[in-house]
């Protein structure tokens, strides 16, 4: 007589039943995540406008520190007192601009009076995190660094059906930039202070 207890019959229940909550955790992963990620739009073009405040050209000014676009998005001999036009390459964003990343091009140039140059190029902006960081072509070329924080609480959305204007976006000095800044220029730049303005477009996909 066979004996019911032979061996292949419960250890295949026991195998299929964990097989089956495997795959279900695996597809429960990705599900998870699109749920996560539904309300960011990529962005199919876009820009940024950064105009230094009429503080920081002061002080530039006082510590005889040239600031220049890296770009040819300004033009004059006051470079300082008009907007740096930064375009967007990549990104994705939700509505309220507090999640997602932006890649922009172009960049922008600080000269001191002995004619060292420090630019900063390559930014991108982390919202989930209320940072941009830039790549440092100085002493240190190729350094990526932290470069601005700004605070979503400051920013005047304007939404349409497949764009968003974003003004008042108030872009302040990290410790990293301006202790950069003041060792390789001579600047009197403090972490925190607010060193530029800027308004940007996204257009949505």
């Amino acid at each position: 007589m066979r004996d019911s207890r032979s061996p292949g019959r419960r250890p295949r229940r026991r195998g299929l039943a964990v097989g089956a909550v495997a795959a279900g955790l695996v597809l429960a992963v990705p599900a998870s995540w699109a749920a996560a990620n539904a309300a960011l739009s990529d962005i199919n073009s876009g820009s940024v406008e950064m105009q230094p405040t009429k503080a920081t050209v002061k002080k530039l000014a006082d510590d005889k520190v040239k600031y220049s676009p890296a770009t040819k998005a300004a033009q004059g001999a006051d470079k300082a007192a008009k907007p740096t036009r930064f375009e967007v390459t990549r990104g994705r964003l939700d509505p309220r601009m507090t999640a997602g990343q932006v890649e922009l091009t172009g960049g922008f140039t600080l000269e001191g009076a002995k004619g060292h140059k420090v630019t900063f190029s390559g930014l991108k902006s982390d919202l989930s995190k209320s940072t941009t960081t830039a790549v440092m072509d100085g002493k240190k070329a190729g350094k990526r660094i932290p470069l601005f924080t700004y605070s979503a609480k400051d920013f005047k959305i304007k939404p349409s059906l497949k764009s968003l204007q974003v003004d008042a976006i108030k872009l302040r000095l990290t410790k990293d930039a301006a202790d950069a800044l003041n060792k390789q220029l001579g600047t009197s730049l403090k972490q925190g202070e607010e060193f530029a303005g800027a308004t940007g477009r996204a257009n949505l996909l």
